[in-house]
C-alpha cells in the first residue's frame, strides 16, 4: 500500500506540471526524476498527444520495493483539461511481477486509478480509486473484481485519539482467492472459497495520505464498518465493528457477525488462524447459545449500533479489549496486534 501511494502522488505531482509547460516539459521533468530513484525506471517517457488528455506514457516501467517489483507493459499518466487536481493511472492489461527474484506474469482488465489533490487541506489526497476486472497471476485467476474508493472526510468526535484524519471508503471486491495471496508474499488465507466483499465504512489514519510536508502512507490507527456484506464460498454474513490500536499496540473494539451459518464462519475463521485452536473448541460449544448473547457495552461510546438477530440468523460477538479476544464475556485467546 506504501508502494501504490506513493506512486499515486507521483503521478499527481508530475502531469501537474503539465499546465506551466506542457507534455514536454512534463516529460523531462519525469524522466529526470526516474534517473534519480533506484527504485523506478522507465525505457521511455512521452507526450501522450491527445487532445481530450494531457498526460504522458511510460514504456516497459518498473517500480521496485524490497521483495516486490511491478513491471507493466507500459502506463499512461494524464489528466483531463477539466479536472487538473485529479490524475489517473492506466496500465497495460498485461505486464510481470518480480517476487524476490522470481518473475511471475500478469493479466489485468480494465484496470484504473485516480487521485485528487485538495489545495485547502495542503494538497493532500482528498479522493482516491482504484478500480480493476480480473487479475491473473501466471494462469490462476487471484481475483474477479475489485472497485475501492476513499474520500477525505472531518474526523468527527468518534475518532481514535491517534488520528489525524479520517477517509470514508467504499469496497466492492468479488472472488478474491485466500491461497493465492501467498505468491505476493502475504500470509496466505484458508478459506472455504473465493472470498467476495461489499459495504462502506471508515478508516482513521495517523495524518491525510501525501500533503505538503506530510507521509505519503500514514499508519493506519483504527477501522470501522456499519454493515460489510461477505460472502465465503457458500457462505454469508454481514460484519458491523469497530477496531482501533490501543495504546500497547494491540487492538481493541468490537465486531459483531451476522450469520445463519455460525458453524461455517468459525471453522472458516480457525482455519484461518483468527481463532486460537483452543478457542475453536470452546466457540464451537457455545454456538446454540450465541443468540442470546447480549452486545457488550465498549469502555467509551462508539457510536455503532448492534441490531438484534433476525429468526434463523445467529449474531456472533467478539470483543477484544485488555489485550484479551472474548467471545461476547467468554475469554478464547489473546488480542492480536493492530495491523496497521
Amino acid at each position: 500500500m506504501r508502494k501504490v501511494v506513493g506512486v499515486v502522488l507521483l503521478i499527481a505531482a508530475a502531469i501537474g506540471g503539465l499546465w506551466i509547460g506542457g507534455e514536454s516539459w512534463a516529460a523531462g521533468k519525469l524522466r529526470e526524476l526516474i534517473a534519480e530513484r533506484p527504485d523506478m525506471q522507465a525505457a521511455a517517457v512521452r507526450p501522450l498527444r491527445e487532445a481530450s488528455r494531457i498526460g504522458l506514457r511510460l514504456d516497459r516501467p518498473q517500480l521496485a520495493s524490497p521483495g516486490l517489483g511491478l513491471a507493466p507493459d507500459w502506463l499512461e499518466l494524464w489528466l483531463s483539461p477539466l479536472a487538473p487536481l485529479r490524475a489517473v493511472a492506466t496500465p497495460s492489461a498485461s505486464g510481470r511481477l518480480d517476487l524476490s527474484g522470481q518473475q511471475v506474469p500478469f493479466q489485468i482488465a480494465d484496470a484504473q486509478a485516480q487521485v485528487a489533490l485538495s489545495p485547502l487541506n495542503r494538497m493532500a489526497v482528498s479522493h482516491l480509486a482504484v478500480d480493476s476486472g480480473a487479475v491473473l497471476l501466471g494462469e490462476q485467476v487471484l481475483m474477479q473484481r475489485l472497485r475501492a474508493e476513499a474520500d477525505l472526510v472531518r474526523l468527527g468526535a468518534g475518532a481514535p485519539s491517534a488520528a489525524g484524519a479520517a477517509y470514508d471508503l467504499r469496497l466492492a471486491l468479488e472472488g478474491l482467492q485466500g491461497d493465492r495471496l501467498a505468491v505476493l508474499g502475504f500470509a496466505p488465507l484458508a478459506l472455504p472459497g473465493a472470498l467476495s466483499a461489499e459495504g462502506a465504512g471508515r478508516v482513521w489514519l495517523e495524518g491525510a495520505l501525501g500533503g505538503l510536508g506530510g507521509s505519503a502512507a500514514p499508519r493506519v490507527v483504527g477501522v470501522q464498518t456499519g454493515g460489510l456484506e461477505l460472502r465465503l464460498g457458500a457462505l454469508s454474513a454481514r460484519l458491523v465493528g469497530r477496531l482501533v490500536q490501543g495504546a500497547d499496540g494491540l487492538t481493541e473494539g468490537r465486531v459483531a457477525l451476522y450469520t445463519s451459518d455460525g458453524q461455517g464462519f468459525l471453522d472458516a475463521a480457525a482455519d484461518a488462524g483468527l481463532i486460537p485452536a483452543d478457542g475453536r473448541l470452546l466457540a464451537r460449544a457455545m454456538l446454540n447459545q450465541m443468540g442470546r448473547m447480549p452486545m457488550p457495552e465498549p469502555a467509551a461510546p462508539d457510536g455503532l449500533d448492534f441490531p438484534e438477530p433476525t429468526a434463523g440468523e445467529l449474531r456472533i460477538p467478539l470483543i477484544l479489549r485488555d489485550g484479551r479476544l472474548l467471545l461476547g464475556e467468554m475469554p478464547i485467546g489473546p488480542a492480536p496486534a493492530f495491523p496497521g
